[in-house]
């Protein structure tokens, strides 16, 4: 058994790096819907003082700006999908991070 770790270990520091596998862009739609359903869900919640209510808005408004980016894209840039799933990434990880109670 020590074996077998040593020789994945030996492969895996050995083994070229390839730099940075995700895009650029892809993290810039992550932050960016990140920001937006943080702020969004708290303003919401500071207004309502509903965790659900702030979630669904938080979450909506994050895609919902992310899905008009895309629409412009069509006719002034390149639409991809993948933009659109780091979209979804970003707003579903800033209103998680935000219902996480210590």
């Amino acid at each position: 058994m020590r074996y077998i770790i040593l020789l994945l270990i030996c492969i895996v520091t050995t083994s070229p790096l390839h730099g940075q596998s995700i895009p650029v862009d892809k993290m810039i739609h992550t932050s960016g819907c990140y920001f937006i359903s943080t702020a969004t869900y708290s303003l919401t919640y500071k207004l309502t003082q509903d965790r659900r209510k702030a979630t669904i808005y938080g979450f909506t408004a994050a895609v919902a700006v992310g899905i008009a980016k895309e629409l412009y894209d069509i006719n002034h840039g390149n639409p991809e999908w993948g933009d659109l799933a780091a979209d979804v990434t970003g707003a579903a990880i800033g209103v998680t991070v935000l219902r996480i109670n210590f």
